[in-house]
């Protein structure tokens, strides 16, 4: 019961935010294919799918099917050796097959023949094959959403799927203010819930009930909708619960709140406010003097009186302790849950990073690794929230060793300089504990960490040497890589044992001289196989072969191998040293270089590539090719049990998008059309049938997210925000590129912990130029967002789009510029002299320099970290946007 109030509150939240059911709301958008760019006729896959609702098999095709031929006679679907009754449906497309009427928990077999035919008169190459098993099916009904909006002008009812119940018993009951007041603001247990659902029902106030029938066929699950159009107890503004039970059941009951309204809500979290804003759903325009009521955590009226001002807006301060928000207007109301923690929170969109502070703390250390006994040396830079100098204050420092114990705790002065520069100095004793250690620096409340780790690391005494490396494999079976074992002052390290590990991954830069090319299939991407290998000992001269198992040969790519040579000294320490080599499957592969980053292009544009065929040498050979781009589309099947009620079940459907013969001679440049969501990019020589493959996303994680059917969810439209500068400085006006999915009427706000400026906008369907200005904001967490809402009709929901982007600003003039001008060599126990070049600094300015053994920085990778970039890079939005 826990999880249903929960879900109700979200979705209450939600929806009195913005919209009433759309049954098409969470129907992903079909890729439009140009069959004209598709060569090859084949079977693209094969399963189980449903189809209208019901367990169907499905078979997928590269091109549209010719209708005039029998699909029974060149497609079997059997079962224990059975062929089964029935026939297949051709979807609109005419790519798709499906075979409904499916029996649950069943195996089926599906043949495709060799003479099916496209509608170009061409036949499959091959006979396809496949099984699959279909899933159990349980008698279900549930509310696709608890928390709906109903309009009393436009919307039908409540939406619901069910699954082999002929009938439904729904009971509508009317809840008081008292009631509605209590499920928002009172938090239970699961029992307790239950317990008060138990009371409200009791107490409520029962205006309808129905027997509703669902006329679905057996095993078919549908989605319908509760008609309550005609039910006038249900034109009544307010809020309602619906109670649905299976025919004749009188056990565990389905419920759903909801509200009838034409009032929609939106609130904006600030840190120290909220912002509400009311539109009307049938114009999408703000609603001025809507009367807001505001109740507390026990559901007791707050003496607060307000009223929307001329925008339909009012802030509500969070020192008031509110809960939730009433709106009455005349005959309407609508209400909105302040409390709940399940808000639209704008981080999953767009950001990432730590959250803004008005003071900071910059730290750093030379090295990261230090031997017990010695003197430990770090710093630290009190700064604002904009990287400027602060009045000094004390610092509070404290040590804490491996084993959580506290060494050394200080205050510490800025340096005498005025710079705000803090150092912090310690002596290690020689007997302290070895392991990771912990240095804090303390402001306030917060507390920021500078890891660092002690151990007793010695200098190497010996080496490895990689001799008679092989760097290109072009023959399958194993092999092997000579080492050299040595002491540093020369002399071979025989009889010494040696093993190591061998990781092989896919790589871009299996060529130096064509860098950033996927050869061969790259389906799968990253560390393939990671193994050992097994030990050995040097012989006199300290020389070794290392065997190395063939696991690599199997796998039609260019690879990387990544070897790892331990030597082990007599006390059981190791010294290790890497060595690479490459897998080169055949003579001549072919080559996909995409001219995105981490495999991601912008979603609705073209996604460009550079294609080459090359020997192992470099040298480019001429090619004919047959490209495909393939759309991998993600939908989710919905499975009910009595265990964990309705689940969601991921299916992937390939949809060839665009194919096209092409000639590889020197780069062949791509430039092809994707949405959103997950591509692969096929090319495959006509000529010895050698394939690269390489999967791509269009769009952020965060549209494709929202782009799929997502459950209780709503999909939030995109809007497209673009700056036309990197960076803005104070009174600057921002020219911002806006493109809206569709006309209407919105805010463009500026927001950080507050709202730092806002302006009414109406936009037309596409892109708008909207120009803003820009104050002296000084912090780093500053984002503009846009929200446009479309009007409700009797045909589509009230309709709303989100837009946000980093509002950058300038900092580009506080960046120093540093050289430092070393000897190539220096010899030991010598006072080294060393010029620092600054460029763009002042006369009062402190230079840091410290010396430092590679070999140290090495062991763990270490590197300098930025004061710019700590500064000025984007910090973690503040706002949030109750859904």
């Amino acid at each position: 019961m826990k999880k249903i109030i929960n879900a109700c509150l979200l979705s209450c939240s939600l929806i009195a935010g913005f919209s009433s059911f759309n049954l098409a709301a969470n129907q992903t958008k079909q890729v439009e294919t140009d069959y004209n760019q598709i060569e090859d006729f084949f079977v693209v896959g094969a399963g189980f799918r449903e189809y209208q609702g019901k367990p169907a098999a499905w078979i997928g095709l590269s091109k549209p099917i010719k209708q005039s031929q029998s699909l029974n006679l060149n497609i079997d679907l059997t079962s224990n050796d059975q062929l089964v009754d029935g026939g297949w449906k051709l979807d609109e497309a005419k790519t798709n097959l499906y075979f409904p009427g499916l029996m649950p928990e069943q195996t089926y077999q599906i043949k495709v023949r060799k003479n099916l035919t496209s509608f170009a008169d061409e036949k499959l190459s091959e006979t396809f094959e496949s099984s699959f098993t279909t899933p159990k099916i349980q008698p279900s009904a549930s509310f696709l959403h608890s928390g709906s909006i109903l309009n009393p002008n436009f919307s039908e009812g409540l939406p619901i799927v069910v699954v082999n119940l002929n009938y439904v018993d729904v009971e509508f009951y009317r809840l008081s203010e008292e009631q509605y007041r209590s499920f928002l603001t009172q938090k239970s247990t699961s029992e307790q819930y239950a317990y008060r659902l138990t009371k409200t029902i009791e107490q409520a106030e029962l205006v309808y009930s129905r027997k509703y029938q669902t006329k679905a066929d057996k095993n078919q699950k549908q989605q319908l909708v509760l008609a309550t159009q005609d039910i006038k107890p249900l034109k009544e503004p307010g809020v309602y619960m619906a109670v649905m039970r299976g025919h004749g059941e009188y056990g565990k009951a389905q419920t759903a709140l909801f509200n009838v309204s034409q009032l929609a809500l939106e609130v904006r979290e600030y840190k120290e406010r909220y912002l509400l804003t009311l539109y009307q759903q049938q114009s999408a325009q703000p609603v001025a003097n809507v009367k807001i009521a505001l109740f507390d955590r026990k559901g007791r009226p707050i003496d607060w009186n307000e009223s929307t001002n001329a925008q339909g807006q009012v802030f509500i301060d969070k020192s008031l302790s509110a809960v939730v928000a009433t709106a009455s207007d005349k005959n309407d109301f609508n209400l909105i849950d302040l409390s709940s923690y399940q808000k639209l929170n704008l981080t999953d969109f767009v950001t990432t990073g730590r959250a803004n502070l008005p003071v900071e703390i910059f730290s750093w250390g030379a090295r990261d690794l230090y031997r017990r006994g010695e003197k430990l040396e770090y710093y630290a830079l009190l700064r604002d929230q904009d990287g400027q100098r602060i009045a000094d204050f004390p610092l509070k420092a404290e040590l804490i060793s491996a084993d959580g114990k506290s060494l050394n705790q200080t205050t510490l002065q800025p340096d005498a300089d005025g710079l705000g520069l803090y150092s912090y100095h310690y002596q290690l004793a020689d007997e302290v504990a070895t392991g990771q250690y912990q240095l804090l620096f303390k402001l306030n409340d917060k507390i920021y960490r500078h890891k660092f780790t002690v151990e007793d690391f010695m200098p190497e005494r010996m080496a490895i040497e990689i001799t008679q490396d092989k760097a290109l494999l072009e023959n399958a079976g194993d092999t092997q890589q000579a080492v050299k074992a040595i002491y540093l002052y020369g002399a071979p390290a025989s009889d010494s044992r040696m093993d190591g590990n061998v990781a092989i991954s896919t790589t871009e830069n299996a060529l130096a001289d064509h860098p950033g090319y996927y050869f061969g299939d790259n389906t799968n991407l990253g560390q393939l196989e990671y193994y050992a290998i097994n030990t050995v000992k040097t012989d006199g001269a300290g020389l070794a072969q290392l065997a190395i198992s063939d696991k690599w040969s199997q796998i039609d790519a260019a690879l990387e191998i990544n070897g790892y040579a331990n030597l082990y000294e007599s006390g059981g320490r190791k010294v290790t040293k890497k060595f690479t080599k490459y897998w080169w499957p055949h003579q001549s592969l072919i080559g996909i270089k995409p001219s995105f980053d981490k495999l991601t292009s912008e979603q609705n544009a073209q996604a460009e590539f550079s294609l080459i065929r090359t020997k192992q040498s470099g040298e480019l050979v001429t090619d004919d090719v047959l490209v495909s781009l393939v759309w991998h589309k993600t939908s989710y099947l919905w499975q009910h049990n009595e265990r964990g009620g309705w689940q969601r079940i991921e299916q992937v459907e390939t949809i060839p998008v665009w194919q096209k013969s092409q000639k590889i001679s020197e780069v062949l440049k791509l430039a092809l059309p994707v949405k959103w969501g997950k591509y692969q990019l096929i090319v495959k020589s006509k000529k010895d049938g050698r394939t690269s493959k390489l999967f791509f996303n269009a769009g952020l994680d965060w549209y494709s997210y929202w782009a799929q059917d997502h459950g209780n969810q709503v999909k939030p439209d995109q809007i497209k925000l673009a700056f036309d500068q990197a960076g803005y400085q104070h009174k600057d006006i921002a020219k911002v590129k806006l493109h809206s999915p569709y006309q209407g009427h919105g805010w463009l706000r500026i927001e950080a912990e507050d709202l730092l400026y806002q302006q009414a906008i109406s936009v037309k369907k596409g892109e708008n130029l909207v120009e803003l200005p820009v104050g002296d904001w000084q912090q780093h967490n500053i984002y503009l967002s846009a929200v446009v809402v479309a009007p409700a009709t009797k045909n589509t929901q009230l309709q709303r789009a989100l837009g946000l982007a980093h509002l950058p600003l300038a900092r580009d003039d506080r960046q120093l510029s540093v050289a430092i001008d070393t000897p190539e060599i220096t010899k030991p126990a010598q006072t080294l002299d060393v010029a620092v070049k600054v460029e763009g600094s002042s006369a009062n300015t402190k230079v840091v320099l410290a010396a430092v053994d590679v070999g140290v920085l090495n062991l763990y990778d270490y590197k300098m970290p930025s004061p710019f970039d700590y500064f000025f890079c984007a910090a973690r939005i503040s706002s949030r946007i109750a859904r």
